[in-house]
Formats: structure tokens, sequence, C-alpha cells
């Protein structure tokens, strides 16, 4: 392997093993950490980087696959341009991002009234149990984080909530942090970031989240689920296709209105921030103190484990930050935007694309915990409790992914990247008018400013 002459790829080596060490070392009971399940679930993340990342064929089917989800959500802009004009792109994270989740919605409602989705499901939860020897129930629910929200698994899980042993009930919520729905990466893509790696970014965070869990908080109850076929999410209740479409696109509303209320919410908080920072910093001669600039200092050192190139730490740490302070729709925003204007260099932006995938961010903590008090009453304080470690590992597991990445990662292996992540085609946004994105990059404040 080429890492062998390229020593910078060593430094995600380091990021991996400083990941495990501190897991260890704040593991509620380090003597009874399964280290089967581990390395297992080190090896199927590197495994799964192998496939995608260096194996040509594998790498050529996830980047068709990626095209073609590209594609299909391109169909969505018809929609639009009918609803909202021609000029629908004059505001595109309105009237071009958000539709593109009623649409996406709209067809995974439509496949779990078919099956499909429970069969995939199912089919990932069985290979999980079986090469990581994980329990059925965290297997299954960690499975189903890759395609439904930790909200939703939440409600589809509300029968076994009283059964799960407390390990168990990390698990699966280290696993909705570390992951992101299908809805929601629909959304990622049309920022302008390769759907591919994005794809390849949930899947592969999924065993790492598992390993993590179980370094954090290792099983010592015996689980009270024996077998898959105990487990099984909820088929639809509608009665054809067409009532399935309309309930999957009527199901979309409560989530775009979460994003538009909480985009508005944080990015004016976010200006009021920086506003107060900058007079602070007046009046030491440092007007340039801003959140974003924070952000970039603190968290520089993670960008740099994961194996960032060292000119962009600063940029991706400023977008980590905001991924976990605030939320990773926002920080994605940015990235996309980076993007566009070719402010990170290639490696950088596809590692930041694999350690941004996943819900690990602080206000997502009452949003789950809420969720999960309200499906099950009576476990309210072993969630409580255990919610801010899931949190933290979850957002582990979405680093040692990168560091996966980082690792395996060859610009050389992929044309579309070595002409240009930037001058990708995935994102119709990313091919308005220059106007369109500097208009959205001042709207977001972007964190391209810093330095």
């Amino acid at each position: 392997m080429d890492i062998w002459d390229e020593w910078h790829k060593w430094t995600p080596v380091g990021g991996l093993a400083f990941f495990v060490i501190i897991s260890v070392i704040f593991s509620t009971n380090f003597r009874k950490i399964n280290w089967v399940t581990v390395i297992w679930g080190v090896l199927l993340q590197f495994a799964l980087g192998l496939l995608i990342l260096r194996w040509e064929p594998g790498f050529r089917a996830c980047q068709w696959f990626g095209d073609q989800v590209t594609a299909f959500l391109a169909h969505t802009d018809r929609g639009s341009s009918f609803v909202f004009g021609e000029k629908y792109l004059d505001h595109p994270v309105a009237f071009k991002i958000l539709p593109v989740v009623v649409f996406f919605s709209a067809v995974v409602s439509v496949l779990y009234y078919v099956g499909a989705m429970q069969a995939v499901i199912r089919g990932i939860a069985c290979v999980l149990q079986w090469s990581l020897n994980t329990t059925p129930i965290e297997s299954f629910a960690t499975a189903a984080h890759i395609f439904i929200g930790q909200v939703e698994s939440s409600v589809a899980l509300r029968p076994f909530w009283t059964r799960l042993t407390e390990s168990e009930i990390h698990a699966v919520m280290t696993g909705g942090f570390a992951t992101v729905a299908g809805t929601v990466i629909a959304a990622y893509v049309e920022f302008g970031v390769r759907a591919e790696h994005v794809i390849s970014a949930s899947f592969m965070s999924a065993p790492a989240a598992l390993a993590i869990a179980k370094i954090s908080v290792p099983e010592t109850q015996i689980s009270n689920i024996k077998t898959q076929n105990e487990i099984k999410l909820p088929s639809g209740q509608e009665t054809n296709l067409i009532e399935a479409l309309s309930v999957g696109a009527t199901m979309a509303i409560k989530l775009i209105a979460y994003v538009v209320v909480n985009l508005i919410a944080f990015i004016s908080i976010l200006g009021f921030l920086d506003d107060i920072l900058g007079y602070l910093g007046s009046k030491v001669n440092f007007p340039e103190l801003s959140f974003q600039l924070v952000c970039s200092y603190v968290f520089m050192p993670l960008a740099a484990m994961i194996g960032v190139d060292w000119a962009d730490t600063r940029l991706v740490g400023a977008l980590i930050g905001k991924k976990v302070v605030i939320n990773e729709f926002l920080a994605y925003i940015d990235l996309g935007t980076m993007i566009k204007g070719r402010t990170l260099s290639d490696r950088s932006a596809i590692l930041a694309t694999y350690c941004l995938c996943g819900f690990g961010s602080i206000p997502a903590l009452g949003i789950n915990l809420g969720a999960l008090s309200s499906a099950a009453p009576d476990r309210r304080s072993d969630f409580a409790r255990l919610i801010l470690r899931a949190m933290i590992n979850g957002n582990i597991a979405c680093f040692m992914t990168a560091c996966v990445a980082g690792l395996l990662y060859q610009s050389s292996a992929d044309p579309g990247i070595n002409g240009g992540y930037f001058n990708s085609t995935n994102s119709s946004v990313a091919n308005t008018n220059s106007t369109t994105v500097f208009n959205t990059e001042d709207f977001i404040m972007s964190t391209t400013s810093i330095g």
C-alpha cells in the first residue's frame, strides 16, 4: 500500500488509537470490555473502507450509485419549479434543498409500504450481529439508524425499551448519534457534497458506533431479546401506494419545520454571538474574534488527528465545532459553500464529509431525550444518565470513520476528485450562478473567512 510512501497517512492511525484508548480510559467497566466486538467492529469498518475507497470495482459501484441518487433527487426540481416558479433557485435553501426532503420522504414511505426497507435493515442487522457478536436489538437498531432518524426509531422500538439492558440502551443511542437518516442525506447532497461519500460514511460509522459503545459501556447483563425474529419494524398501514406516497410527503413537514426554525434561530444567535465576541475582542485589539474562530482553534487538533491537510485544519475544526455545538445541518451548509468556493483541498473536503456525518450535536441531546422519554417513560432516568456519553461516543465513531477514510483515501483513484471534487455535478445548487453562491455564503456566515 502507498501508506508506506506517504508518511502523513500515519496520522489517522494515531487518531484511531487515540479514540480507542480514550474510550477505554472512560469506560464504565473496562475489565468487562468484549474485545472481539471491538476488533471486529474496527475491522468491518476497514473492510467497508477498502471496498469503497480502494477496490476499484467497489469504488466505481459506489460512485455509480451516488450518481444515480443525485440524478434521482434532481427530479425534485420539476415540483419546485411548478410550485415556486422559475426563479426558485434565487432562494436555494428554502425552495431547492428542503423540497428534496419531501420527495425523498415520500419515496422512503413507499419502500416501507412494499417491505423493501424492512428487508434491507434486517439484512444489515444480521451482518452486524454475526460479525460483531452484538445482541439482536442493538444490531437491528444501529442498522435502522442508517435509514431512519433516532426520533423515529425511538417510536419504532417502543415495545422493547423496557426490556433493554443499560449497555443495549447506550449502544442504540450511540448508533443514532453516529449515523444520519436517508432523508437528511438527500439534503446534504444538494449542498454540493458527494453522495457516495455521505452514504458510505453513514454505513462505515455503524460498526464503529457499536465497537465504541461496547468499550464505553460494556455488557454486564444478559440480553432479554434473543433473536432478530422478535424485532419487527411496523409496516405501513396505508391501503395502497398512492396513500403511502402522500403520507410520506406529509411526514416530511415536521422535519422541514424543524430544519427551518433551527436555521433561522441558530444563524441569528450566531450573528449575535459574533457581535458580542467581536465587541469584546475589540477591547483587546482583536476585533476578528468570533464563534467560528474559537471553534477553529478548539477543534483544530481533532481535524489534524483524522488526517486533514495542515493548511485546512482550522477550517475543518470550525466545521466540527459548528456540528457539535449547533447541528450537522449548518455544518454541511458551510462545507458545501467551501466546496463551491474551492476553499478546502480535495482530501480535506472528503475527510470533512466523513467526520460530520452524524447527529451528534448538543441540541440533539434535548430532542432525543424528549423522544426517548416519551417512548419509554419508565427508562427516563437511564436515558438521561447515558445520553451525553452516547452523544460523545457517536461523534467518536464519526471521527474514527474519518480516520479510516484518511488512511485509505487517495485522490488519484477518483477521477471525479482528481479532476476536481469541486467540479462535481452532484448538486444543482452548486451549478447555479456565482451570485447565488455568494449570497448563500453571506446568509450562512461561512467559516471561509477564518484566518
